[in-house]
């Protein structure tokens, strides 16, 4: 385990020799392409998820950079760790959510990419971490982002039913 401290260095409270122990940052790069076409996908959003396990759950944690015109990003100045990308629709939260639309709106299938995890899966349990060494320079390869269908809903909430603060 590692034994981490704050140190704070006062006239009143010297301290004689402090041991710091640096490593040196890592980069992933890679590129993303669209499944059905092998083309390129400019300006998606990737993330390097740092893997977190926290009570026996999985979590993925980390920044998220756009990919260049050529479809490629590069994660730089990473922590080494076990890491996997994810691609997240292009498309979330307050996004898709609209107030006021009409009988035609309704009819539109959109579609965004899926989420997806790299390298191996579909969701976090079935990704397989990579490992990032100090110092290392990682190429993850080619990411395939699949573009699926998004569904509207039309959903009616009655005046009076829900009170201010109320979670729907």
């Amino acid at each position: 385990g590692s034994n981490i401290s704050d140190v704070t260095l006062t006239a009143g409270k010297p301290i004689g020799s402090v041991r710091l122990f640096l490593t040196r940052p890592s980069t992933i790069t890679g590129t993303v392409v669209d499944k059905d076409t092998g083309k390129p996908i400019p300006n998606l959003n990737v993330y390097a998820g740092s893997i977190l396990r926290i009570n026996g759950r999985l979590f993925d944690m980390g920044p998220s950079v756009p990919t260049d015109a050529a479809g490629e990003f590069e994660f730089a100045n990473l922590t080494p760790g076990e890491y996997v990308a994810k691609i997240l629709p292009e498309f979330t939260g307050h996004q898709r959510v609209v107030s006021r639309f009409s009988a035609a709106y309704m009819k539109v299938v959109d579609e965004d990419y899926k989420v997806s995890y790299w390298p191996g899966g579909q969701d976090l349990a079935t990704a397989s971490p990579l490992s990032l060494e100090p110092g290392m320079r990682l190429n993850f390869g080619t990411l395939t982002a699949e573009k699926v269908p998004y569904y509207r809903v039309d959903v009616h909430i009655p005046a009076g039913t829900c009170q201010s603060g109320d979670t729907v």
